[in-house]
């Protein structure tokens, strides 16, 4: 298979402490909390190139710091705007507290939250309307967690973007939530498509291995680092294909903290895309088990694999992924 680029990108774990967002089934890493290791992914890949013709969708400005978070403006009844998470790999939307509030929402019934160390109870808020770019969501039953620990506003999750296309264009700086396009999706530059497949509303990635061994991926927009569970760890000491790291945790959005171990995968292989030297976090995570996925090799790609791109296309209708190079 011939290459025809490669691309370098500066990500690293932490041999200490790392602060994590993480809701549903979705972690964020303040990526400015982690020093390097001397290792840097790699991804290479043979695409196509494709000609964009397709009309310029409403377009919402990324927070200027992406590394540390991805937030777009979110209304709520009508007010704001306010800058919410946007999380792929999150079971549901989630609003402050103090949002709460200051909206002078009715409160909703007591609801659970299935998070990286397990279920926890949260007191919940009725949402009449939340509108995000094109996309308009009503009557959501929102839970509602601390601000100083969610880190923003809020969470868009796939209860609001599944049947929508979300589309990152890291090189512009920009994110664009639409209804999935029903003609062909046309692109700029090189890319490379790989079909998914749904659980629980989540995409897991159909085409991945590491190895000869095939692996479950979810793209997780809310992760800024990669996250793999037990099964793949073992299947990565068995291949001999990684360098362990120190361990260090996580804190969760409810502000609990996961003892996590850290490694760097030599290959990963995501349809015709190959990535090398990706750091990954190592967890028996809740969400893992919630998708019945406990025994099986699976990883969350991460905000540090998807950045390596210039634009990645999440298409929940579809049920694919598209990553290119436009440059």
């Amino acid at each position: 298979m011939q290459v025809l680029r490669s691309v370098i990108a500066k990500v690293a774990l932490a041999p200490l402490l790392m602060t994590a967002l993480i809701a549903g089934f979705a972690s964020t890493t303040r990526a400015a909390d982690i020093p390097a290791t001397g290792f840097t992914p790699v991804v290479s890949n043979p695409a196509q190139a494709i000609n964009p013709t397709e009309p310029d969708p409403d377009v919402v400005q990324l927070s200027p710091d992406l590394s540390a978070r991805m937030t777009v403006e979110v209304t709520i009844g009508g007010k704001g705007p306010y800058f919410f998470i946007v999380d792929s790999g999150a079971e549901r939307t989630i609003l402050t507290h103090e949002l709460a509030q200051e909206l002078d929402l009715r409160p909703g019934k007591t609801v659970q939250i299935h998070g990286f160390d397990g279920v926890r109870i949260a007191e919940s808020a009725l949402v009449p309307n939340m509108q995000l770019s094109q996309v308009s969501a009503q009557r959501l039953e929102t839970p509602l967690l601390e601000r100083q620990n969610l880190g923003a506003s809020g969470i868009v999750g796939i209860d609001v973007l599944q049947s929508q296309r979300v589309l990152i264009d890291f090189k512009a700086e920009t994110m664009a939530v639409t209804p999935s396009p029903r003609d062909k999706e046309d692109f700029e530059g090189e890319s490379v498509i790989v079909r998914a497949r749904k659980m629980l509303g989540q995409l897991v990635l159909v085409d991945a291995s590491v190895g000869d061994v095939p692996i479950n991926v979810i793209v997780d927009t809310g992760a800024q680092i990669s996250v793999g569970n037990e099964a793949l760890r073992r299947l990565l000491q068995r291949s001999k294909i990684a360098v362990s790291l120190d361990r260090f945790s996580l804190r969760s959005v409810t502000g609990d903290l996961t003892d996590v171990s850290g490694t760097i995968v030599k290959g990963v292989r995501i349809g015709g895309l190959n990535i090398n030297n990706l750091p990954v976090a190592f967890t028996e995570a809740h969400l893992f088990q919630k998708l019945g996925l406990r025994r099986e090799p699976s990883l969350l790609l991460g905000m540090d694999a998807l950045k390596l791109f210039d634009r990645v296309s999440i298409d929940f209708a579809k049920k694919r992924v598209r990553f290119a190079k436009v440059g």
